[in-house]
């Protein structure tokens, strides 16, 4: 944050709302940790939010709109989604103890060591290796299984299962690969059952998709404000 001020020539009393998002906030306890963090670095007047990283990253595909799923596949996987009026689910991102779906289990269960199992698992699979193929094949269906109980739960298809939703998809897991298009896999696998998912790819970095959640919800705590008055 005092890397990003100092970059815009600006300094804390020029701020007017802060949105953090981090991985792994999801309980109060640890949303009131980190907002009692911000305050004692930020005047009082200025706004705090505090959301997952999952948040950011749907906003970096929708351009700060918080409607529909994101789906991330990378160190960790996570499928977090809204309806648009504000209700908000979640599927997987336990972690690699828990077991993340769509990962790869390892006797070390470390980030990065699972992380760096898939371009090998992929370079296998695309030798024709069987038992590659099929671990692919099934981390496929679970990221797919994980966006599908995101949708279900929220209704973001509708009744007849047919209504459009943005569906953002993020992290390495998911990018082109030569033969084995993970992404692409997972996206004829969700189509099938929800033909209206309309796959995005982030337009700006989370930490922009961030900023723009903060200023839209900055805007509407004015709005409300001015209402009341």
């Amino acid at each position: 944050m005092a890397d990003a001020l100092s970059k815009s020539g600006s300094n804390r009393s020029a701020v007017v709302a802060v949105c953090l998002a981090v991985s792994g906030v999801n309980h109060p306890t640890d949303q009131k940790r980190i907002l009692t963090w911000l305050r004692n670095i930020f005047p009082s007047y200025v706004k705090l939010y505090v959301r997952t990283d999952a948040v950011a990253a749907l906003a970096s595909g929708t351009m700060g709109k918080l409607h529909g799923c994101v789906l991330i596949a990378g160190t960790g996987t996570i499928a977090y989604g809204f309806t648009e009026d504000g209700r908000e689910a979640r599927a997987a991102g336990a972690g690699p103890v828990l077991g993340d779906w769509g990962r790869w289990t390892y006797a070390d269960p470390s980030w990065a060591r699972l992380a760096a199992l898939v371009p090998i698992v992929v370079s296998c699979a695309e030798a024709g290796d069987e038992v590659a193929n099929k671990i692919l094949k099934e981390a496929v269906q679970e990221l797919a299984l994980s966006v599908k109980a995101v949708v279900q739960r929220l209704g973001l298809c509708g009744e007849d299962g047919k209504n459009s939703f943005p569906l953002v998809m993020v992290g390495g897991v998911l990018e082109v690969n030569q033969r084995w298009d993970i992404g692409r896999e997972v996206m004829d696998f969700i189509t099938k059952n929800y033909p209206g998912a309309l796959p995005f790819r982030p337009k700006v970095e989370p930490a922009v998709g961030a900023a723009l959640v903060v200023r839209n919800e900055f805007m509407k705590e004015c709005l409300q404000e001015a209402y009341r008055r």
